[in-house]
C-alpha cells in the first residue's frame, strides 16, 4: 500500500536540529506517512543520525547525495516517493502534531491539488513567537493562485504546504545551479500552474525556526546573476503556460522589487546592463508609485545614494504605520 504522504526533509549540516525536527513528523496524529531523508553532502554526523532514525522507525528512507542545495535535494526526494501527497519540511524547523491531519483533512474535503496552512515563525531576535495568518480560509483556481503568489498573499516556500505528488514533473525543478535564494517561489509557481485548485486554511501547520547559519541569513550578494536567473526563469513558466500578458504588470513588479533588494545591498549592482533592458521591457505597462520609484534608480544609477536613503526612510515609516 502507498503512504498517503511522503514527507521530504532535505538536510545539509543539521546534526543540531535533526533529531528535534525528525521526531515532530514521526509523532504526527496522521500517521500513514513515509519520511524520505536526502543527505545533501553533510559533512557533519547528520547521515549516522538518519542511519538511527531508519532504525528505529520502518516509515523512514535515508539518501545521501553530493551537495547540490535544497532544491536539489527536494528533487531527490519526489523521484524516490511514493505517497499520494508530498509536504516539505526543512531540517531545522518541526511541525505541531496535528500538521499533517489537518492539512490531509482539509485538501481532500476541498478536492485541493495544493493546500496550505498557517505558519508559527521563531525568531531569534526577539524570542517572540509569530503567527502568520492568511486574510481568510478559501480555496480558487490556478490564475488567483499565481496572482496571490506574486503579491505574497500565500506562501512562496514549500513549508506548511501539502501538494499532490502527480502536480510534480521534469520541469518543477529546472533551475539555473546559482539560484539558491527565490528558487522556491519557482517550484511553487510551476506546481500553481499544473493545479486546478488551491486552498488556504488557518491551521497552524508548520513551525519556521530562525537560523542564523541558513542561506537566507548568509546570503552575499556579489552578483544579479541569480536574481536574472530567477526571473527568466519565471519569465518562462508563465510564458510556456501562455500567462505571461495576464501577468506582466504583478511579473515585473516582482522583478523589480527583487533586483532593487540586490542593489540595496550591493551598491555596485546598480550598473548592470540588465537594469537598462529592464527599464525598457516593463515601458509599456502601468507601474505603482515604488515601482516607478525604483526604475528611476535603475535609469539614474548616479542619484543611487539618494534613493538608498530614500527607501529607509520608507521602510522606517511603513515600521512606524505597523507597530
Amino acid at each position: 500500500m502507498k503512504p498517503q504522504i511522503s514527507v521530504i526533509v532535505p538536510i545539509y549540516n543539521a546534526e543540531r536540529h535533526l533529531r528535534r525536527c525528525v521526531k515532530s513528523i514521526l509523532t504526527q496524529t496522521f500517521a500513514d506517512i513515509e519520511v524520505i531523508l536526502v543527505n545533501d553532502g553533510s559533512k557533519d554526523r547528520s547521515w549516522d543520525l538518519c542511519e538511527e532514525f531508519a532504525l528505529q522507525d520502518k516509515r523512514v528512507r535515508i539518501f545521501t547525495k553530493e551537495n547540490g542545495g535544497a532544491s536539489s535535494a527536494r528533487r531527490y526526494g519526489v523521484s524516490e516517493a511514493k505517497g499520494l501527497f508530498v509536504s516539505f519540511v526543512d531540517a531545522d524547523d518541526t511541525l505541531p502534531n496535528t500538521a499533517l491531519a489537518s492539512l490531509h483533512q482539509y485538501s481532500l474535503s476541498k478536492n485541493l491539488d495544493i493546500a496550505q496552512g498557517a505558519r508559527r515563525f521563531m525568531p531569534l531576535a526577539t524570542g517572540k513567537e509569530e503567527v502568520s495568518h492568511f486574510c481568510q480560509e478559501e480555496s480558487f483556481g490556478r490564475l488567483t493562485y499565481i496572482e496571490k503568489l506574486f503579491n505574497g498573499y500565500c506562501h512562496a516556500g514549500p513549508g506548511g504546504t501539502l501538494y499532490r505528488r502527480y502536480l510534480f514533473t521534469p520541469e518543477t525543478f529546472n533551475l539555473e545551479e546559482d539560484i539558491r535564494v527565490g528558487e522556491d517561489f519557482c517550484m511553487n509557481l510551476s506546481l500553481g500552474i499544473q493545479a486546478n485548485q488551491i486552498g488556504l486554511c488557518n491551521h497552524i501547520v508548520y513551525n519556521y525556526i530562525e537560523n542564523t547559519n541558513s542561506i537566507t541569513h548568509n546570503y552575499q550578494f556579489h552578483s544579479l546573476l541569480p536574481q536574472i536567473h530567477q526571473a527568466e526563469r519565471i519569465k518562462r513558466l508563465l510564458k510556456e503556460a501562455e500567462l505571461f500578458e495576464s501577468f506582466a504588470t504583478v511579473y515585473y513588479r516582482f522583478v523589480i522589487s527583487n533586483m532593487a533588494s540586490a542593489c540595496f545591498h550591493n551598491k555596485h549592482l546598480i550598473h548592470n546592463n540588465y537594469l537598462d533592458q529592464l527599464v525598457n521591457e516593463v515601458e509599456k505597462y502601468k507601474m505603482d508609485r515604488l515601482s516607478r520609484f525604483l526604475l528611476l534608480m535603475f535609469k539614474h544609477p548616479n542619484l543611487y545614494f539618494f534613493f538608498y536613503i530614500a527607501n529607509k526612510l520608507r521602510q522606517m515609516v511603513y515600521k512606524l504605520m505597523i507597530f
